[in-house]
């Protein structure tokens, strides 16, 4: 495994454990949009799923938009839409919403 594979792997695990903080979750998201990696896509609706920040629900929502040609992309439509349809702040429904169309 290369190291940069198991950082990446590390930095997933510390996404999903909590253990990581918030300014590195907020650096791991926006850096998510231009890599596209389906491995990414887990950790990214983990933080929507989970986070109390209402600004790295807006990332990670932005950052998913991203993935137009990703083979997860039909799953991430659909775990938006399921997150859209829950969300009560407007912001992050506007945002999500963003998303799946960006997506279709």
């Amino acid at each position: 495994v290369k190291n940069s594979d198991k950082s990446f792997m590390e930095e997933i695990a510390a996404v999903k454990d909590g253990s990581m903080s918030f300014k590195d979750q907020r650096s791991f998201a926006r850096a998510r949009r231009n890599g596209c990696e389906p491995k990414a896509v887990e950790p990214l609706v983990h933080m929507l799923k989970n986070s109390d920040s209402q600004e790295l629900k807006l990332i990670a929502a932005e950052a998913l938009g991203w993935y137009l040609y990703s083979s997860a992309k039909e799953d991430i439509i659909a775990q938006c839409q399921e997150l859209y349809n829950a969300e009560k702040d407007a912001d992050a429904k506007a945002e999500l919403l963003k998303t799946i169309n960006r997506l279709k």
